[in-house]
């Protein structure tokens, strides 16, 4: 019985470490499989029914995802550029509410008039401070990891679009004999 915990404990480890180490390097080609599984019919019916070549339709076909997934990339970066351009009108729209209120805030409390402001500029000038001193580092920080992670992307992307183009080409490869077989 105690043998068996052993066992399962085991295999739970090596399962976790599987998912953790080997299926980031093996994704890229599971997905390839997915994706040449999904688009082969759309390959058949470019070769079989329009007359295409099978190597023009499986490029044609390749090359059309990978554009279309880069064109949706290129929408959502600039959307992103578009959001960001726009801070500087949002921080101006937040410091005149955020005089409104502080202007209500000192009515209401019979305050010395700017007394509130003054407390929120303080405030304002430490969190200064404090972006300056860690905040600007922990930025850099996350703007490296973005960086490696944008990376790691590109290579995995590539790997997916040459696994894609080898596996679909390999379709053909499978009925013909004498022709280099990629796997």
């Amino acid at each position: 019985m105690r043998k068996r915990y052993v066992m399962l404990t085991v295999a739970a480890l090596l399962l976790v470490l599987a998912f953790r180490y080997v299926l980031p390097l093996i994704l890229p080609f599971v997905l390839a499989m997915v994706f040449s599984g999904i688009v082969k019919p759309v390959v058949s019916y470019l070769h079989q029914k329009c007359g295409w070549n099978y190597k023009v339709s499986v490029t044609a076909v390749v090359l059309f995802t990978v554009l279309a997934l880069a064109a949706f990339g290129i929408y959502i970066g600039v959307m992103a550029c578009v959001c960001l351009q726009q801070v500087p009108v949002y921080c101006q729209s937040v410091c005149g509410m955020m005089e409104q209120a502080c202007e209500g805030v000192d009515r209401v409390f019979d305050l010395q008039m700017g007394q509130s402001m003054r407390f929120v500029e303080s405030q304002r000038d430490s969190l200064f401070c404090w972006v300056r001193d860690n905040g600007i580092p922990e930025m850099l920080r996350y703007a490296c990891g973005t960086m490696q992670g944008m990376l790691k992307f590109a290579v995995g992307g590539f790997a997916f679009v040459l696994a894609s183009f080898l596996i679909l080409m390999d379709e053909m490869g499978s009925r013909v004999k004498g022709i280099y077989r990629v796997f």
